[in-house]
């Protein structure tokens, strides 16, 4: 089975299932990537886990987070001010954490970010803080995606602004769900006093 969850502010996940065997066994370790050719998002093995089922067959069960997983390795390490726009701000906290840190250790090397122009005033200070987190936090708050995709070896770094199908727009067409639609696999309904 095959599990591929992306999410828009946060950090999406996996989780794969497959017999154990010599060819999983060496293509499916810690800190290997795993990819979608249908999806630009990246996943990198965290955990693997090895279970038996009840036809006595052994199993490997891998998961872990897409690329974006890889900022919340990193706190902001001095006080941080933020007064800028929210693209700027945030390409701030990942130039100085990052891509250009003062202390070249704590550098991911191969890290770049593909510019977006986001105008919303940023006002914020960050000190100790997971980076990861505060970018999760930016997005959520003003509406914007988040992700990092895997090119020629080069890590990119992407805000994004999705389309708007909720019921209370009017300017696209809206996705709705519905039997009426013949869009739902499966429903219930409870109700719990």
């Amino acid at each position: 089975s095959f599990i591929w969850c992306t999410r828009y502010y946060k950090t999406g996940d996996f989780e794969l299932v497959v017999n154990v065997d010599t060819a999983n066994s060496l293509f499916l370790q810690k800190d290997f990537y795993v990819m979608r050719e249908t999806d630009d998002n990246v996943g990198i093995i965290e955990k693997i886990q090895i279970t038996r089922n009840e036809d006595d067959n052994e199993l490997m069960i891998v998961s872990g987070r897409f690329l974006s997983s890889i900022l919340g390795r990193r706190i902001i390490e001095k006080q941080t001010q933020l007064n800028s726009t929210v693209s700027n701000g945030i390409y701030a906290l990942i130039t100085n954490e990052v891509t250009a840190p003062i202390n070249d250790a704590r550098r991911i090397p191969n890290l770049f970010y593909k510019y977006s122009n986001f105008t919303a005033r940023l006002q914020a200070q960050f000190t100790g803080d997971n980076l990861l987190e505060v970018i999760e936090k930016i997005c959520e708050t003003y509406g914007i995606g988040q992700k990092i995709t895997l090119n020629n070896n080069e890590f990119m770094f992407e805000l994004y602004e999705g389309t708007d199908r909720s019921y209370n727009q009017t300017s696209v067409p809206r996705v709705i769900f519905s039997d009426e639609y013949d869009n739902l696999l499966s429903s219930n309904y409870h109700e719990d006093y």
